[in-house]
């Protein structure tokens, strides 16, 4: 490319350069420069721009509100425990001896005075027979006695002999007397004693576990046994710490055992235990339940309802939109046509750290606002978010 065409480039591109520059200045708008205008010799400053956005609405608080209305309400403590027989007695001879036998088998039911279990006789009848020995010879003593008593006592109607040899004969007759009583108290103690061998039933009942074995020795403290009454059974179970104050005596529960799914076991608490285990932190509760069928066995694992509260077409809220004002309780709801806030003063029935039974001061669908501290009355609020009872 000559010298000359070169030249020509530069001079176009010195040209393009200086026209943009040119148009840039002439846009150019620098913040509040004033606008002359030509009145009277003065300036004025530029008006804002009519096109400016406008402002925003102003909004109302943010609020979750729980729209009120009636259902079906439950309170339960939810437990876990075993089965026991409501009865279960220890099986313990009153006496020492070697162990014979049982007389049933485990599980096996068991009548009224039956006998369940007992000892090897042999020493008992022994010790019965000894005592029936002596007795007789008691009798044979006492006999004696009294026909010398009855010979002397003539005889000294007679005056054949002198009072003192009468009065020895009453006092070896008395003695013979009384020996014959010492001995027939002697034979009932080992009648009684051979008795206890033996172990009857006190009730009706079934046989729970047989602890001992043919032959082995046998101490008055020896547990050999232990009998269940299963028509009645008690579930107990261990309540928490924070659950204690809603428990009494009297409350309704329901039970459920894996060995029956789907079968609820009426029961009701009978006993509540008034100390705190250590170690699970629980109280033990005692519920009685009804086991005609038998169908609830001793060991069973449980799980249990306690039903704290229960009422139809009770009308609850959260209780986190109560508000104490002035030793009164308070709720605030949504007045949807103005959307603000109204305080409505309430009354409350039953109460949980949950919900609260409102029994006076709100209508069915009130929408009750849930973030109560952070309104007041008559303030403009917003509905972001809508919660219903879900029992």
């Amino acid at each position: 490319m000559d010298k000359r065409k070169q030249r020509i480039i530069i001079l176009l591109i010195l040209a393009l350069g200086l026209l943009l520059a040119w148009t840039f200045f002439q846009k150019k708008i620098v913040p509040g420069k004033l606008k002359e205008k030509v009145k009277s010799g003065k300036a004025e400053p530029a008006k804002a721009e009519e096109n400016a956005a406008p402002t925003s609405a102003v909004q109302g608080l943010p609020v979750k509100v729980f729209r009120a209305g009636r259902s079906d309400y439950k309170d339960v403590i939810t437990a876990m425990g075993n089965m026991k027989g409501e009865k279960e007695i220890d099986l313990n001879f009153e006496v020492q001896g070697v162990f014979k036998s049982f007389n049933f088998l485990e599980g096996e039911r068991i009548g009224k005075a039956e006998i369940i279990a007992s000892l090897d006789p042999k020493d008992y009848r022994q010790r019965l027979k000894y005592a029936e020995t002596k007795l007789k010879s008691a009798r044979a003593e006492l006999v004696k006695k009294t026909k010398e008593y009855r010979m002397y006592k003539k005889l000294y109607d007679l005056g054949a002999i002198i009072k003192l040899k009468l009065e020895q004969a009453i006092l070896e007759y008395e003695q013979a007397r009384l020996e014959v009583e010492g001995k027939k108290r002697e034979l009932e103690f080992a009648e009684l004693e051979l008795d206890k061998t033996r172990i009857y039933a006190p009730c009706e009942c079934v046989l729970g576990n047989c602890l001992v074995y043919p032959g082995e020795l046998i101490l008055p403290s020896t547990k050999v046994g232990f009998l269940v009454d299963a028509k009645t059974a008690i579930a107990e179970v261990g309540v928490v710490e924070r659950d204690i104050q809603k428990l009494s005596i009297g409350q309704k529960a329901k039970l459920y055992v894996d060995a029956y799914p789907g079968r609820v076991f009426p029961g009701v608490i009978t006993s509540i235990q008034p100390i705190v285990a250590e170690k699970s932190r629980t109280v033990l509760a005692k519920i009685s339940v009804d086991n005609l069928d038998e169908a609830l066995l001793s060991g069973m694992f449980t799980r249990v309802e306690i039903i704290i509260f229960e009422k139809q077409d009770a009308m609850m809220i959260p209780t986190i939109a109560l508000k104490e004002q002035e030793e009164k309780l308070q709720v605030f709801i949504v007045e949807p046509r103005e959307n603000k806030a109204k305080a409505r003063e309430v009354t409350i029935g039953y109460r949980t750290d949950e919900y609260a039974e409102v029994t006076g001061g709100l209508s069915v669908d009130d929408l009750v606002i849930l973030n109560a501290d952070e309104v007041s009355h008559d303030m403009a609020v917003q509905v972001v978010e809508e919660e219903a009872l879900a029992l």
